[in-house]
């Protein structure tokens, strides 16, 4: 049986959809923040205790051969944890178009950036469920199987770093209906004081947009409470870094990988974080930095290169 793609959107997002596909507008142009690469979070100097690197979307390559320039690898060198998007389901199962469906080989293709037991996967997404119930558990069993790291769904909605970080993740759309994934920020509900200062909140949502290069307003009045980081995916799009007194907001850090040739999938960020204790030995941010890449898809292999 082939697997049929579905809709998350009401009526005229779905049209909004369609036409931006056609008539995309490169408003990001991959610098939306004017070229800043580096935001000092703290300031006072911190002990160093874990640095944390993310991508985003993670779509299928299928049978093309990803290739990392060494700039890339080098990026994220120095961090101990990777957290990215993996938009899609591995399955045999023949798949009509904007299903996303990945071959195994992406996890040996991650692993030449680092080991998989460092990688942290979350499979809240829209195309969760664009094989059905099964294919998402065999899907996640894969990964696990593998020796990297999955969390999104509703038994593991976070991630607990023994540095005292969570790192939660939810998203704003599915394709189609189900439970099995986590659609709301577990910190809506607030936070008492004392368990802020004990604990560093990081926000990895599926939310916004696609080929949209600012979040719409919706977003900018509704930041999620309580996180020290906020760090998007979905848009597709490259969004800006926007520094709020709460919080570090990276609205969306476009794709990571995929296999589609159109240019509007070709934009991307790489983004990581150097956490450390201040004087009370609380965990803090220290650093935030980024850099921006660029997806060339070619026949046999998608080339991953910084700007």
């Amino acid at each position: 049986m082939i697997a049929l793609p579905k809709n998350p959107y009401p009526p005229l997002e779905l049209a909004k959809f369609i036409y931006k596909i056609f008539h995309p507008q490169y408003g990001s142009d991959l610098d939306a923040n004017n070229g800043q690469q580096h935001w000092q979070i703290s300031k006072t100097p911190l002990t160093p205790t874990a640095t944390i690197g993310f991508v985003g979307d993670i779509l299928p390559v299928r049978k093309r051969k990803m290739q990392f320039d060494p700039a890339i690898i080098e990026f994220f060198s120095d961090c101990d944890y990777l957290i990215g998007n993996f938009e899609g389901i591995i399955s045999d199962q023949p798949a009509f178009f904007f299903i996303q469906k990945h071959s195994t080989a992406i996890l040996d293709q991650l692993a030449t950036i680092k080991p998989l037991n460092q990688w942290y996967l979350s499979l809240a997404n829209n195309h969760a469920m664009d094989f059905g119930v099964e294919g998402f558990n065999n899907t996640k069993r894969f990964i696990q199987e593998r020796g990297a790291n999955v969390f999104g769904d509703k038994e593991n909605p976070s991630i607990n770093l023994p540095q005292n970080i969570v790192i939660d993740t939810w998203t704003q759309w599915v394709n189609g209906k189900t439970d099995l994934v986590e659609q709301s920020p577990r910190l809506a509900t607030g936070l008492s004081p004392s368990m802020q200062d004990k604990t560093l909140h990081i926000a990895y949502p599926h939310w916004g947009y696609e080929f949209e290069s600012m979040p719409r307003v919706e977003q900018l009045v509704n930041i999620p409470l309580h996180y020290d980081l906020i760090v998007g995916h979905h848009p597709h799009f490259v969004q800006p870094i926007q520094r709020t007194p709460d919080s570090l907001i990276a609205w969306s850090l476009g794709n990571f990988t995929t296999e589609i040739k159109r240019k509007l999938m070709h934009e991307g960020r790489l983004l990581k974080s150097l956490i450390g204790l201040n004087s009370a030995g609380l965990p803090r941010i220290d650093w935030v930095k980024s850099k921006n890449i660029r997806l060339e898809v070619e026949k046999t292999t998608v080339h991953s290169k910084p700007l």
